[in-house]
């Protein structure tokens, strides 16, 4: 799984300011925890996990991506 910059400096701003490390851990965690809430062609999907909503890309070689993430009282 790969967690984009973006993605990191949006989980700083909305959750927490802790290391790159520690997010990206968070994250892939989260992740796995998740429930879908939908999927666009395969490829996009929104994922909820303790109000934090992850957008992710699957490319063609099925690595995910996450893309960015918000808070789902946004």
């Amino acid at each position: 799984m790969k967690i984009t910059k973006h993605a990191v400096e949006r989980f700083r701003e909305r959750v927490t300011p802790e290391s790159t490390e520690v997010i990206k851990m968070f994250i892939e965690n989260d992740i796995k925890r998740s429930t879908a809430l939908y999927t666009v062609n395969g490829t996009e999907e929104k994922r909820v996990c303790d109000g934090i909503i992850y957008v992710l890309k699957t490319t063609e070689t099925k690595q995910q991506i996450v893309i960015t993430l918000y808070l789902e009282s946004e």
